[in-house]
């Protein structure tokens, strides 16, 4: 028998596990039996008087004789097969105990559990009672002050298309991997439903990627529970003898079957003492979720999670990268990636001579396949590499060719010295060894991270990270400190910043190619069976969100190439597969385009934006993707233009439409996009007006107008009518927010999985055929930054940009330190006149604008001031 720890020692235990970043709560049925769920053994109690209730003892007796052995599972699966009960009462009473929700004060006892710096939950229990649990602690510290939570929480659930992406989300989410009580069918209770599972692709890919990346703290099992027998032996099967993490469970000390069986698969046991009928375990849990130092910051370790990720991944991604510069540029990024992992395995397996069998076997290994499954892989991969000479069958032999590859170190060398360069420019820094060591481990960290974020975006989900590249890069900077002491940290994270937001035409390049394939392999590692195996349907229907439709139709933009590209290609995979795609936009969207060129023009007037040194400012400021469309359209004409012309001038060319007719004639005669009647009067109203409450709720008040609400209500009625008509199609949108709030409330899980980011669309046509546009609009797609909700950091990245374009040897540190000053009197000001400084009216650009300017010409003065003093100090 294990011997007991004391709760005190015990909650240090566990917060050892917590405060190693990334660690997930996996939650079995004793969780919600503290607060009166059932378990295992009284759920089949209740299963079977329903069976004695509608006239079957047989069936009832047979399960208690099940049950009195352990055979849950088996006990259920006579529940199932009973004739006596009607199908639908079936149902209902196999749900029944999971729907009923405790009182307040007794989610009370969970909040120990949930308090802890979980980076996500994953429970096999069909009921809500966690997610109530978190909303309840969400809520507690946001009215401490505290907002590392939000009161929602992101809800993953088997069967309805949100698990498919979950492993590679960044944000807290819980997901229920067996099924919920509120879709009967969905839960997993007996011998057929665990056959089920063996089979989902969505369900295997996602339960190993968290074994395999995350660390685990089990919590509420038992030896008998069939819901963790079944996930400890797919863990075996894939990752044994040498298993990729440590995970721990907390078990009672007389469970002694169960902890054997723990440490076979790599799962240290934290026993507590039995007698006190689990008071022990949840005492340790109340202590270590009180001690501060178990509070982690669930960004940050996901970020420290990607630069251990980095040294794992690196041979890999130099085989691919390899790779994809030898074949075509725009083969499918999934076949370069999976040729790349072929060819690492055998250029690992040593010597000229491999067996098929031997890279089958390694395949499977590393990406957890089964012998078959490696093997269709593996075949594929041979034989292109076959038909470009890299591998030749002989006598079951391969003869491969394969040497280690320098082009993705010296892309990533090329790289580091573009950011040293900006280091000696901006800051004047003297750069050391670890300035570069550092650089490099940080933009190896930054290729995975965003790799993360665009596959999230592919597989449906919402990213971890989002567009706040500068918190990442600070973040990385924070972490690199820990180990090593740099010349300048500040001029590092400036010089990182600038080096993915606006880089040189060949650093361009290099970024899109490296992000690509980062993007692919991990897409592959972390779902291999979805991205090598199961092929996705063309849509039959493109829906674009107006914030997509603008870039992609306006000449000039920095967006419009990968827009267009993506849906040429989507187009011309559909011709091959003899299936029509249509691209269309809601009658509703034109009012949103039609009045944002209004805006332009008003804002272009009122600017005087024909001026050019006006109109570099102004994008100077707001950035070429953050900025009015047609004006980032018109910048980019202008830059590339010896003689220019005027913005109407511009405007009448390329945007040749003032009305909503005239906008629907130009998309249908010029861009081949239809245009669709979405008003929903009389047929599916009820379904329009039941979306648009959720929308509501959704947005804080305020956040949206409310004609823009409806607008989205439309489209997302449209989806749901084409989904029960059989019809497969994809909304595509660059709105963040509104996708959140789709995947964050379960009634509109339905339309959810099928709208897609802008990027997630880029993604999924380099899946399916492979990407060919222009570098610099890929990279700006891939590594855009915006800065809402930063409003100070924007404003002093803007003061430090317009000071370059004036400066002065050796006074780097005057000017970061003035432009630091004047941002904080800008956002003074800024909330003194209650400007919204990236509003989207006409008239909030404007003042923005002139405000803007009136600081930047305080920054100058005061910057000619130091200058001038500087002099005379020299002088003397």
């Amino acid at each position: 028998m294990p011997e007991e720890q004391a709760p005190e020692v015990l909650a240090r235990r566990i917060a050892s596990y917590v405060t190693k970043g990334n660690c997930v709560l996996f939650a079995g049925a004793g969780v919600p039996a503290r607060v009166g769920m059932p378990t295992w053994p009284a759920y089949m109690q209740h299963l079977a008087r329903v069976c004695e209730q509608h006239h079957d003892p047989s069936s009832a007796a047979l399960m208690r004789e099940r049950v009195s052995d352990g055979d849950y599972v088996g006990a259920a699966t006579v529940f199932k097969s009973s004739r006596r009960i009607p199908e639908g009462e079936r149902w209902k009473e196999l749900a029944k105990p999971f729907t009923v929700l405790p009182a307040e004060k007794e989610l009370e006892k969970l909040s120990p559990l949930i308090s802890l710096s979980f980076s996500a939950v994953v429970t096999t229990n069909y009921d809500r009672i966690l997610h109530e649990a978190s909303a309840r602690v969400a809520e507690q510290r946001r009215e401490a002050g505290d907002q590392s939570r939000t009161s929602w929480t992101m809800p993953v659930e088997r069967n309805d298309g949100s698990l498919r992406g979950a492993a590679l989300r960044r944000d807290y989410f819980i997901a229920r991997i067996h099924g919920r009580a509120e879709l009967p069918t969905s839960m997993i209770v007996d011998d057929h439903d665990y056959d089920e599972l063996n089979r989902d692709s969505e369900y295997l890919d996602f339960v190993l990627e968290i074994l395999r990346s995350r660390s685990c703290l089990f919590v509420g099992f038992s030896f008998v529970d069939p819901a963790i027998s079944h996930v400890l032996d797919l863990y075996a099967s894939k990752f044994a003898p040498t298993f990729p993490s440590l995970h721990a469970a907390l078990i009672p000390d007389t469970a002694t079957d169960l902890r054997q069986r723990l440490l076979a698969v790599n799962i240290e046991p934290l026993a507590y003492g039995a007698a006190t009928d689990h008071a022990d375990a949840w005492r340790a849990l109340r202590i270590a979720s009180e001690d501060r130092s178990t509070t982690v910051d669930l960004r940050a370790s996901a970020v420290t999670t990607a630069v251990h990720e980095t040294a794992n991944t690196h041979r890999f991604l130099a085989f691919a990268y390899s790779q994809s510069r030898t074949v075509n540029r725009d083969a499918a990024v999934v076949a370069l990636v999976q040729d790349g992992l072929v060819a690492a395995v055998l250029s690992q397996l040593g010597g000229e001579l491999a067996t098929e069998h031997d890279v089958i076997a390694e395949v499977g290994r590393v990406l957890r396949l089964a012998p078959n499954e490696s093997s269709t892989i593996v075949s594929e991969s041979l034989d292109r590499l076959s038909q470009t000479k890299h591998v030749a069958r002989e006598d079951g032999k391969l003869l491969h060719d394969f040497a280690p590859d320098r082009t993705l170190d010296e892309h990533l060398n090329a790289l580091v010295d573009g950011a040293m360069h900006r280091m000696r420019v901006r800051d004047q820094v003297r750069i050391a060894g670890n300035d570069r060591q550092a650089a490099r481990e940080i933009i190896e960290a930054l290729f995975v991270t965003r790799a993360w974020d665009f596959a999230a975006h592919y597989a449906g989900a919402n990213t971890g990270f989002g567009s706040d590249l500068g918190r990442l890069v600070r973040i990385m900077v924070d972490e690199q400190l820990k180990r090593r002491t740099l010349a300048g940290p500040g001029a590092l994270e400036a010089a990182l910043l600038d080096l993915f937001l606006a880089p040189e035409d060949r650093e361009a390049a290099m970024l899109a190619e490296i992000g690509r394939v980062a993007f692919g392999l991990q897409l592959v590692l972390a779902s291999p069976r979805q991205a090598l195996f199961q092929r996705y349907a063309l849509p039959q229907v493109v829906y674009l969100d107006a914030n997509v439709l603008m870039p992609a139709i306006v000449s000039g933009h920095p967006l419009r190439p990968v827009y267009t590209d993506a849906l040429r290609r989507l187009a011309e995979a559909a011709r091959r597969a003899s299936v029509d795609v249509e691209v269309v936009v809601g009658q509703q969207f034109l009012n949103e385009i039609v009045s944002h060129r209004a805006i332009a023009v008003q804002v272009a007037d009122q600017l005087d934006l024909d001026n050019v040194s006006v109109l570099e400012r102004h994008l100077l400021f707001y950035g070429a993707t953050n900025v009015n469309v047609f004006i980032g359209a018109y910048a980019s004409h202008v830059s590339r233009e010896a003689n220019p012309v005027r913005f109407r001038d511009f405007m009448a060319e390329y945007a040749p439409y003032t009305s909503e007719y005239q906008l629907a004639r130009y998309l249908e005669q010029k861009m081949d996009v239809t245009i669709a009647d979405m008003r929903f009067f009389a047929s599916h109203h009820e379904q329009f007006t039941d979306l648009l409450s959720h929308l509501k709720q959704g947005y804080p008040p305020g956040r949206k107008l409310a004609v823009v609400v409806e607008h989205e209500a439309q489209q997302l009625t449209q989806l749901r009518v084409d989904l029960l008509s059989g019809r497969r199609s994809v909304f595509i949108t660059a709105d963040n927010q509104l996708r959140r709030i789709l995947q964050a409330s379960a009634a509109l899980h339905d339309v959810a999985n099928v709208t897609m980011s802008d990027r997630g669309l880029v993604a999924l046509v380099d899946v399916l055929v492979g990407i060919d546009t222009d570098a610099r609009s890929l990279t700006r797609l891939v590594w855009s930054s915006a800065y809402y909700g930063q409003e100070e950091r924007a404003l002093y990245d803007y003061f430090i940009r317009l000071a370059l374009r004036n400066y002065s040897e050796g006074m780097a540190k005057d000017m970061q330190d003035l432009a630091r000053a004047t941002a904080a009197d800008s956002i003074q000001q800024v909330h003194r006149e209650s400007v919204q400084l990236f509003g989207a009216s006409g008239d909030d650009v404007v003042l923005s604008a002139k405000l803007i300017d009136r600081f930047g010409d305080r920054f100058f003065e005061s910057w000619r001031e130091v200058v001038d003093q500087k002099e005379r100090e020299q002088g003397r």
